[in-house]
């Protein structure tokens, strides 16, 4: 069977062949309106492939018939994906001239119900500062990591159940300040049916060797480069990974389907620049793969980015305050720089900083100059102001899905 497009109608021709009359080629119309509806159903992965099939084919995206009905398809069957989340704010608020992380969690189909969350302090600190590692919520739990602390790092929870689990410090973790963690991963592994933490970190060796009365090489094998290491819940241990992945960090990653990815800038490559790319880690086979992103509104310096997980796709949202807009970059496939797909310009969008995540049902969530909070739905292209505990925004925001499940059994 072969499938072609002309004079606006999509036909699909087969060859019959019948006894002592030889080929017979049948053709059948399909209406547009069914073969777009067909067709708009389709993954963004499914329809970059598809561009091969025939030239008209290539021009989907271009077609604004086809466009809104894939837009509304993007955005409504998400049902599955959304159902039963809540969202959490980790703000620093300002009390009585000293300030404060905050946890707070966001209800309703608004969000118009907020709880602040008494959640038990692992750190041993009065207000400890601490981070959310990754996108967030993996399967209930919260991966939190002390920015503060000198020992104590790494801390499971589960806000339903208040289970902890605390992991234990890297070997490296001795070294304090002269330990420079550059980038962040969280996740969990669906075939090893494990909880995984991965980092990249760098030593100053010469300030370590000058200071610390502590053999080096008991560490392993390492140099001035920064390096990767892995931390199993399973296994309840940390191993160095055997990768030079050389770049410049730029975002917090998130976790999707047991990959873990971050947008970085600089080369990979020792012969160029280039330029921005998205660099993925597979948490059970252990390897990086590198899906280079193409996009010129990177270049204006003015531009802010934020990776996040939309519908269930990975996605680049990029803030531009020169051009007041607002791009948001689908990926349709992992290791292929033209399955990228820009599916959303929103313009003019003033007085936006930057994105800090995404909302229930697809809601991009916006901090204005003001430090405003807003959340900007898609769907209606509504924008509005969600409250917050204080006058500025200076946090993130994580969606939260409950689970009773035990972090391991």
């Amino acid at each position: 069977m072969v499938v072609t497009i002309a004079d606006q109608t999509l036909q699909l021709v087969s060859m019959k062949k019948s006894a002592g009359v030889g080929n017979t080629k049948v053709s059948i119309d399909i209406p547009n309106d069914l073969a777009f509806s067909i067709l708009s159903k389709m993954s963004i992965k499914s329809l970059k492939r598809f561009e091969c099939v025939c030239k008209p084919w290539t021009l989907l995206l271009k077609n604004p018939i086809f466009t809104r009905l894939f837009y509304d398809n993007f955005l409504y069957n998400n049902d599955c994906y959304y159902h039963n989340r809540s969202l959490f704010l980790h703000h620093l608020i300002d009390i009585n001239s000293e300030t404060k992380f905050m946890l707070y969690s966001y209800s309703g189909e608004r969000y118009e119900s907020m709880t602040k969350l008494n959640w038990p302090n692992p750190f041993q600190e009065e207000d400890p500062d601490f981070d959310i590692l990754g996108s967030g919520i993996i399967n209930g739990v919260l991966c939190l990591i002390s920015c503060s602390h000198p020992t104590l790092k790494f801390v499971l929870w589960n806000p339903t159940t208040q289970e902890l689990k605390v992991i234990p410090n890297s070997p490296f973790d001795f070294v304090g300040d002269e330990l420079d963690i550059t980038a962040h991963g969280f996740g969990y592994d669906c075939v090893g049916d494990d909880y995984k933490v991965i980092r990249e970190i760098s030593l100053d060796l010469e300030y370590l060797e000058s200071d610390y009365d502590i053999e080096i090489v008991s560490l392993g094998k390492i140099s001035h480069n920064p390096f990767w290491e892995i931390y199993s819940l399973r296994s309840n241990s940390w191993k160095k990974l055997q990768y030079d992945i050389r770049h410049e960090y730029s975002s917090k990653g998130v976790c999707l389907d047991g990959v873990c990815h971050w947008w970085c800038e600089s080369n990979y490559n020792d012969d160029k620049d280039d330029g921005i790319y998205l660099l993925s880690f597979y948490l059970n086979d252990e390897v990086f793969l590198i899906t280079p992103i193409e996009d010129h509104t990177f270049e204006l310096g003015t531009t802010t980015r934020e990776l996040c997980v939309l519908n269930g796709f990975i996605a680049l949202i990029s803030t531009n305050k020169q051009m007041e807009s607002l791009h948001i970059s689908i990926l349709g496939e992992l290791g292929v720089k033209e399955s990228w797909t820009k599916l959303f310009i929103v313009c003019p969008m003033p007085y936006i900083k930057y994105s800090t995540g995404v909302g229930k049902k697809g809601d991009i969530l916006l901090v204005k100059e003001d430090g405003k909070l807003l959340r900007f739905n898609l769907s209606t292209q509504q924008i509005e102001e969600l409250k917050f505990a204080g006058s500025q925004f200076l946090g993130r925001t994580i969606l939260y899905k409950e689970s009773l499940l035990p972090i391991l059994e």
